[in-house]
C-alpha cells in the first residue's frame, strides 16, 4: 500500500493506494482488498489521523469484481455501492481533487471513471455473466462504468473517518461467517448429490 499526502484548500488529505508488487517472493500479483490487506489499511488510516490528515482509499477497478468485494466491507464508497444513489456535491469535490492528485484522468462524461492505463479482456460470455448480475454494487458499477472490458475503468473512493476503520474488522467477521456459511451450503449439497 502507497500513501501520499494531499492538500486541498485547507483541508489535509492522506490518499491511500493499494499496489502490485513485483516480487519473487510472491507467488501471485493481486489489487484485491482481500490480498493487500486490511490491517495494513487500518494501520496507515491510523497513521494518517495521527498526523492530522483525513485518510481516504483510492482504487480502480477494471472490472465488477473488486469494486463488488470492497462494497461488502464499505457503504460510504464514491459512487455508493447502490444504484441512483447520488453524491453530496462536497464529497464529489473532493473525490473529484483527490482521484486528480493521483493523476487520474477522469471521464467528462461518465463521471467516476477513466479511459486509461491497461485493458482487461473479457470474452462476451464474461460480459454477459456480468450484465446478468442483480447485486446492487455490480449494478452501479456497470451503471457507472459501461464500456468495462473495453478500457474503462471505474474510480472509487472510501473516506476513511475513525468511525469506518471501527466498523472494518466488524466487516471481516461479517463477511468470514457468509463465506463460511457458502462452504457449508455447497458441502451440504456436494454431500446430498453423492
Amino acid at each position: 500500500m502507497c500513501s501520499n499526502e494531499v492538500n486541498i484548500g485547507l483541508r489535509r488529505y492522506m490518499v491511500l493506494r493499494s499496489v502490485v508488487c513485483n516480487s519473487n517472493r510472491l507467488s501471485e500479483k493481486s489489487r484485491s482488498f482481500d490480498r493487500f490487506g486490511r490491517l495494513e489499511l487500518v494501520s496507515q488510516a491510523l497513521k494518517a489521523h495521527m498526523r492530522g490528515r483525513e485518510p481516504w482509499l483510492l482504487a480502480a477497478s477494471e472490472g465488477p469484481t473488486i469494486y463488488h468485494r470492497m462494497s461488502g466491507y464499505f457503504q460510504n464508497m464514491i459512487p455508493p455501492p447502490k444504484p441512483g444513489v447520488p453524491v453530496p456535491e462536497s464529497m464529489l469535490i473532493t473525490y473529484n481533487a483527490l482521484a486528480a492528485s493521483a493523476n487520474f484522468q477522469l471521464d467528462s462524461k461518465d463521471i467516476f471513471s477513466v479511459r486509461q492505463g491497461s485493458i482487461m479482456k473479457l470474452s462476451a460470455d464474461e460480459l454477459t455473466s456480468w450484465n446478468r448480475r442483480s447485486e446492487p454494487s455490480i449494478r452501479r458499477y456497470i451503471e457507472e462504468c459501461p464500456d468495462f472490458g473495453k478500457g474503462q475503468k471505474l474510480v472509487f473512493a472510501v473516506p476513511l473517518p475513525l468511525k469506518e476503520i471501527a466498523s472494518i474488522p466488524i466487516s471481516l467477521v461479517r463477511q468470514l461467517w457468509i463465506k463460511r456459511n457458502r462452504n457449508r451450503i455447497a458441502n451440504q449439497y456436494t454431500v446430498t448429490l453423492n
